[in-house]
């Protein structure tokens, strides 16, 4: 009784985009985990027109990327150590 691609209605195209951003993300260090932290600091490069020189606190925003990945990394690292089901 395996559903097949086609009655679940998943476009190939789609997964080969979700595989492709998920490979752009792992190239900085960010993973698919927790995407609301990475999705919160995209508007915000959005509203200043994507412009670095606009964008007056990318150090702040370096340091919650950073903080994203160590929190990412640290939370895989206890889940994986510390979990038992």
């Amino acid at each position: 009784m395996g559903a097949t691609l086609q009655e679940k209605s998943v476009d190939i195209r789609t997964i080969e985009k979700y595989k492709n951003l998920e490979e752009e993300l792992k190239k900085y260090g960010l993973y698919m985990d927790h995407p609301h932290i990475l999705l919160s600091i995209l508007p915000k490069f959005k509203a200043m027109g994507y412009d670095p020189k606009r964008i007056k606190s990318m150090k702040r925003m370096e340091r919650r990327l950073k903080e994203y990945v160590f929190f990412s990394t640290f939370c895989y690292f206890l889940y994986n150590n510390f979990c038992y089901f």
